[in-house]
């Protein structure tokens, strides 16, 4: 085993990811890799497992999917990131994310950033990252499609808990 490069895998398996405990969803595969890791009491295999889409996805099709506001639905995962879709429309409420940092992307309409100092307005096509630890709230007079990439299972409404607003974790389409 000493000859093997740290990081290099072994063995790969793909098994159907079922997101409702019924069916395998066709697009998505769990795959659990043994990556050699040399740790400083000596080398070892780890199982990492990873979920993703295996195939090309569609945008304006799995914005299509969501009915509601102010609810992410997560599309993919990579390097303990998130890719979250969320329709927005009216006005968040104000929040931070203690360890979080977000980025927003507008993939549709228009949106604003409002910050305790000043505002961001974002069209289509542009983004912003909000660091961790700052106030905001996110604003859409007529609805807007977001992109939103943070990291996995951070709250959307991040340090404050609402009846109306905080959606659950997890949320796949």
């Amino acid at each position: 085993m000493a000859d093997v490069e740290p990081g290099v895998v072994r063995a790969t398996t793909a098994t159907r990811f079922s997101s409702n405990n019924i069916r395998p969803d066709p697009e998505l595969y769990v795959w659990e890799a043994a990556v050699w890791q040399p740790p400083s009491f000596g080398p070892y295999y780890s199982k990492q497992t990873y979920l993703f889409p295996m195939t090309p996805f569609s945008l304006a099709e799995k914005f299509s999917l969501i009915h509601e506001h102010w609810r992410p639905k997560v599309v993919a995962e990579l390097n303990g990131q998130e890719l979250k879709l969320v329709k927005f429309s009216g006005c968040f409420p104000w929040h931070h994310h203690e360890t979080e940092d977000e980025l927003f992307l507008v993939w549709r309409g228009a949106m604003t950033l409002e910050f305790r100092d000043r505002k961001v307005r974002l069209e289509a096509g542009q983004a912003c990252v909000v660091p961790r630890g700052v106030e905001h709230r996110t604003l859409a007079e007529s609805e807007a499609e977001v992109l939103i990439f943070e990291p996995g299972a951070t709250r959307n409404t991040g340090n404050v808990v609402d009846d109306q607003f905080t959606a659950p974790n997890g949320a796949r389409i």
